[in-house]
């Protein structure tokens, strides 16, 4: 419930590209940024804060040296731009209205210097 009440919000923000789950349980909210600059910046921004602002993904499988050996991983363009430009913010209840609402200031902000 409190994923489905946050959503329209972060949707809200021009530039934020938000992914749903319809039915899932939200541990988290994923949101792609325009580039990865940007990303870094509200991460650098919010990164102490403990709001909950993080990375899931550091980088694209392959990129991991003990799994670099994989097979199929020599091309993968799209993957390092997901771990590039995505950021998460935590769907916890510790995380209140005030404080989601100054992660989502915090964006929009960055985005408007950006």
């Amino acid at each position: 419930a409190q994923a489905r009440a946050r959503l329209p919000r972060l949707d809200s923000i021009p530039g934020v590209h938000v992914f749903c789950d319809e039915g899932g349980t939200w541990p988290y909210l994923m949101l792609r940024m325009p580039d990865e600059r940007t990303r870094d910046a509200v991460l650098a921004r919010l990164w102490s804060s403990r709001h909950g602002v993080a990375r899931m993904f550091i980088h694209a499988l392959p990129d991991y040296d003990y799994l670099g050996s994989m097979p199929g991983g020599e091309d993968v363009p799209n993957a390092r731009d997901f771990a590039a430009r995505t950021l998460t913010i935590t769907n916890s209840p510790w995380l209140d209205d005030e404080s989601f609402e100054h992660v989502c200031a915090v964006i929009e902000a960055t985005l408007a210097v950006a």
